[in-house]
């Protein structure tokens, strides 16, 4: 089995935990990788575990007390730098020297990445002072745009736990951009870890266009294998959808487009809301 199957069939414990068979499967296959594999994958379904329990919480990487120095290092040279003239150093500013940090090998690179983010998004605020609101507005809107850099190149990455990175950095965005959205629903079409697309549908919940998105949602829902993903892709909609995408909603639940599970559990509160 190579990771991605094997993180698969971590979820599906992880949907249904008293699946012993699958149970049995994961430590036959994982009794025959090398301790160095092992080691990444345990690293991985930490994570993974991390996330089911608790979707909101991302586990925060402490920095290195050089990098912290570095760090302020370069926001005070961006503070000095933008007071004296902002547009001139619109190319070299702190997201351009940021940016040239991250040219390490992994992990490095991602190490240093989550350190900043985290420094830049937790620590701006006590690091200027009040008066400096437009600097403050230059870095909230840099820190903005690292996250988005990250979550599209973490979207793209071969394993299922970088894939769930990126759509916990996507959920950090106050407005998620276009290609990213459209990054997101492709993965919530093709992506073979059902834990990334439950991660995908809870992200798109909060999106402000939704009514842009209802035809590639209700899509997506018609290609889902899991009863899960479907269900909650039918409460999306239902949410957050307009009245036409409610109609075409009820028409495939008419017509029995959905799996049977789906549209057994469907049948069931629609009996119990009619008690």
């Amino acid at each position: 089995m190579t990771f991605d199957d094997l993180i698969q069939l971590k979820t599906q414990i992880l949907q249904n935990p008293s699946d012993e068979l699958a149970k049995q499967q994961l430590d036959t296959e994982l009794s025959k990788l090398t301790t160095e594999e092992r080691t990444e994958l345990d690293n991985e379904f930490q994570f993974m575990e991390s996330l089911w329990q608790s979707p909101d919480v991302v586990e925060t990487v402490q920095p290195s007390a050089h990098m912290k120095a570095n760090f302020y290092q370069m926001l005070e040279q961006e503070k000095v730098t933008s007071s004296v003239n902002v547009e001139t150093n619109a190319g070299s500013g702190l997201l351009f020297s940021l940016t040239s940090l991250f040219q390490f090998s992994k992990p490095v690179g991602q190490f240093a990445m989550l350190c900043i983010v985290f420094l830049a998004g937790m620590g701006t605020q006590n690091l200027i002072k009040p008066n400096d609101a437009t600097v403050v507005t230059q870095l909230e809107s840099q820190v903005e745009e690292l996250n988005s850099m990250m979550a599209l190149s973490l979207l793209q990455q071969p394993t299922a736990t970088e894939r769930l990175s990126g759509v916990s950095y996507s959920n950090r965005l106050d407005q998620l951009p276009e290609e990213l959205v459209q990054q997101l629903l492709g993965l919530l079409t093709n992506d073979r870890s059902t834990t990334v697309r439950l991660a995908i549908i809870k992200t798109l919940f909060d999106y402000q266009n939704f009514y842009q998105i209802e035809t590639q949602l209700l899509e997506a829902l018609q290609t889902q294998e899991s009863a899960m993903v479907q269900l909650q892709l039918v409460d999306l909609i239902s949410l957050r959808g307009s009245t036409s995408a409610m109609n075409e909603l009820q028409k495939l639940i008419d017509e029995e487009k959905l799996s049977e599970d789906v549209l057994s559990i469907l049948s069931e509160q629609q009996q119990q809301n009619n008690i």
